[in-house]
């Protein structure tokens, strides 16, 4: 194996070589020029690659026949996604690693219209780091710059302009509040809000959608037409909330917007879910689960019409989960997809197995990774694309504040989490009162 190692690391090194010499190429005779130019007849070949495992921006050398002279024709993927090839002489080729294409990589080569699979897989290695945007340990709210404000978050979203939004609903302020890093400002968009809750938005209008406790009717939505001023609407329900509108049922913790009809969903505690037109207000039942909390819905970004949620500890043999409805077939689909246990507990794998301990606030990346605020493990886990739940960052069971890499950085009681159109992540660190986010590499 070490003789194997040397040997490539040899072949890397003469293929640096022959790319730092390519202009050279090109000045050599034209039967040698040729010969190097990617010839449709002949089958491309790739012997092999080096280095097999790195994390975004690793230089990867290709080895192998036909590859041909032109960079702009020659395309390689790490999974689904495109790496950038900066150079080639026919024998070798040099390619950029992108980011987070996913954990074990299957890279495919396609040159004219030949395409291979290689069976040599690339590992990617991913690089977590958190840091904390604004807040310093004291609760009560304060706005100005990043430096200078304090908050106490609990729930965020972000929109498509990088403004994030910040629910805060504890020591002294029931609020909307914007946190724009470029701008360097965090702004009260609005107060005096009824136990505000986890919010939404429309990527496509940036309208803000937060729900209320109570009474069932309550809710509020935010318009960047009007600068964000939070305005409070009135639902028509076209249901009685399960259990009787003045009853404990009536909390809205959560609400999602969903790309594929352009409406709004809000499940209840009562377990009734429901469809809200955005402009008429209109809200109609489309299933009943269990009573209990949920604070966190969140659609698939791929399959739009797929609903996920979290389910607090009162949900019975749903608590601590997480469940699945199609909204577009509520009455046959809802179901569980991650493991039982009414305590809840701590368990990384595959989902079917996984367990949580009170998930709240959770959200897609625009890969089809939901990201989870796994408030009382105190981390932030992730269910990939393959179904498998792994821990992001932080240490389960431990609180504590800590920025850093993903083996040191810590939390204390993480309620919301958002992801940005760029794939950063944004974390409401309740009990810490800051706002953190993950630049995941």
């Amino acid at each position: 194996m070490i003789k194997r190692v040397v040997v490539n690391r040899k072949l890397c090194l003469a293929a640096l070589c022959c790319l730092s010499i390519f202009g050279m190429l090109s000045s050599c005779d034209k039967d040698k020029k040729e010969t190097s130019v990617y010839d449709p007849s002949r089958e491309v070949k790739v012997t092999s690659f080096y280095p097999d495992s790195g994390r975004i921006a690793e230089k990867v050398m290709f080895v192998g026949e036909n590859f041909g002279t032109e960079p702009d024709s020659i395309s390689v993927w790490f999974n689904n996604k495109q790496g950038r090839v900066i150079g080639s002489n026919g024998t070798y080729m040099y390619v950029i690693v992108p980011r987070t294409p996913g954990d074990t990589c299957t890279v495919k080569v396609q040159i004219g219209s030949q395409i291979l699979t290689l069976e040599q897989k690339f590992r990617y290695k991913v690089s977590v780091s958190v840091s904390t945007i604004c807040g310093n340990g004291t609760f009560t709210f304060r706005e100005g710059d990043l430096s200078y404000a304090q908050m106490r978050p609990r729930y965020v979203t972000v929109d498509d302009e990088d403004n994030i939004f910040v629910i805060q609903r504890s020591d002294g302020l029931d609020g909307l509040i914007r946190v724009n890093e470029t701008e360097n400002v965090v702004q009260l968009l609005g107060q005096g809000m009824n136990a505000p809750n986890a919010l939404t938005v429309d990527k496509v209008t940036g309208m803000i959608t937060v729900p209320a406790d109570s009474p069932p009717e309550i809710f509020f939505n935010a318009d960047p037409r009007e600068g964000w001023a939070v305005r409070t609407r009135n639902l028509s329900l076209d249901f009685a909330i399960t259990g009787g509108n003045s009853g404990d049922g009536r909390y809205k913790h959560s609400m999602a917007f969903c790309e594929a009809d352009g409406k709004v969903y809000v499940r209840y505690r009562s377990g009734d879910i429901a469809r809200i037109d955005p402009e008429t207000y209109l809200a109609e039942r489309i299933y009943t689960t269990v009573f209990g909390d949920s604070y966190g819905l969140a659609f698939h970004p791929l399959h739009p019409t797929w609903l996920y949620m979290a389910m607090g500890s009162e949900c019975g043999a749903n608590a601590h989960s997480i469940c699945f409805i199609d909204v577009s077939d509520p009455e046959h689909t809802f179901r569980q997809l991650s493991a039982s246990n009414m305590s809840g507990g701590f368990r990384d794998g595959k989902l079917e197995n996984a367990q949580f301990r009170y998930p709240c606030q959770i959200y897609f990346d625009p890969e089809g990774n939901l990201y989870i605020a796994d408030r009382d493990n105190h981390c932030i886990r992730r269910l990939t694309v393959d179904n498998v739940v792994e821990t992001v960052v932080g240490m389960p069971g431990t609180s504590g504040f800590k920025d850093g890499n993903s083996d040191e950085a810590l939390f204390k009681a993480p309620w919301g989490v958002g992801v940005g159109k760029d794939g950063t992540v944004y974390v409401a660190d309740y009990d810490n009162g800051r706002l953190r986010k993950l630049a995941i590499e």
